[in-house]
């Protein structure tokens, strides 16, 4: 409440020259480029990546296609969400609608209405270029819970269910893409 006090007061703002380090703010994805260069040089590998990233905002996979425009050879990306399905509806209609948000066990997700989308087509111009490095996918709640409780049950490692969805995302591309020889990363 006290930041949003904040940001709301003009004198407060102006003598502190406050900024949101949210996903919408570009200095935030600056950075968030450097670590798909890092993941890069501490394989230490010829194989091209594929990444599957938990999206909502889409500012973290923005970072990565960023990275990808700069050179990083990045084979593919995985937009992986929650029931709030904007993009994976995009990707399979070419029809951008958002629907009001739902909420979920995910609720960092639960955004209906990316911002930095628009980024996103700024770098690609269409949803064919698009599609070319980017796959959509999107999972339930019961999903994301039960391949937490695999993940516990298999290898005492208890996932959030952000990152669980992220893993649902790279498991699905690796059963569509058989001959997948990619380092995969969620």
């Amino acid at each position: 409440i006290l930041v949003k006090q904040a940001f709301s007061d003009e004198q407060i703002r102006e003598k502190l020259f406050l900024t949101s380090a949210n996903s919408i703010n570009i200095a935030r994805l600056l950075s968030q480029i450097f670590y798909y260069f890092m993941c890069y040089k501490l394989l230490h590998s010829n194989k091209k990546l594929v990444f599957s990233i938990p999206s909502g905002n889409y500012g973290n996979i923005c970072a990565g296609l960023i990275a990808f425009k700069m050179g990083l050879p990045i084979k593919h990306f995985i937009a992986a969400t929650n029931i709030n399905d904007t993009i994976p509806r995009l990707l399979k209609t070419g029809i951008y609608n958002p629907y009001p948000s739902q909420e979920t066990i995910s609720n960092a997700m639960d955004i209906s209405d990316p911002s930095n989308f628009s980024r996103i087509m700024y770098m690609f111009k269409t949803i064919n270029n698009l599609k070319k490095i980017v796959s959509a996918y999107t999972f339930t709640d019961k999903e994301t819970i039960d391949i937490i409780k695999y993940i516990w049950n298999n290898y005492k490692y208890m996932m959030d269910p952000h990152g669980a969805i992220g893993f649902l995302g790279l498991i699905k591309f690796i059963k569509n893409y058989k001959n997948n020889n990619f380092n995969n990363i969620f």
